[in-house]
């Protein structure tokens, strides 16, 4: 059994998987396709650009999906201080 999906998931469609098990995914908010996994999707709404070669971040396509994009921002960003935090712990 693998790790299980992050929130990120939720926020896309997958559209094709090649063999090394990387997605084309489509975002359910701004309709923007690209290939990649967890990660990218994670920058496709962070907006780091550094990692994912250049992938513009999430252009929502109204308003309601803005207050989607935002609210799933926050729980990424939390997510990322709480690994962060562990990671500090395990590292002492």
């Amino acid at each position: 059994m693998g790790m299980p999906r992050g929130p990120e998931w939720g926020h896309f469609k997958v559209l094709k998987q090649n063999k090394t098990g990387t997605s084309k995914v489509v975002c359910l908010h701004g309709d923007h396709e690209f290939w990649g996994g967890a990660s990218r999707m994670g920058y496709y709404f962070l907006g780091n650009n550094k990692e994912t070669g250049g992938l513009q971040l999430c252009k929502p396509k109204n308003e309601d999906e803005k207050q989607k994009v935002a609210k799933l921002v926050k729980q990424l960003r939390q997510l990322e201080a709480e690994a962060l935090a562990l990671s500090s712990r395990c590292n002492t």
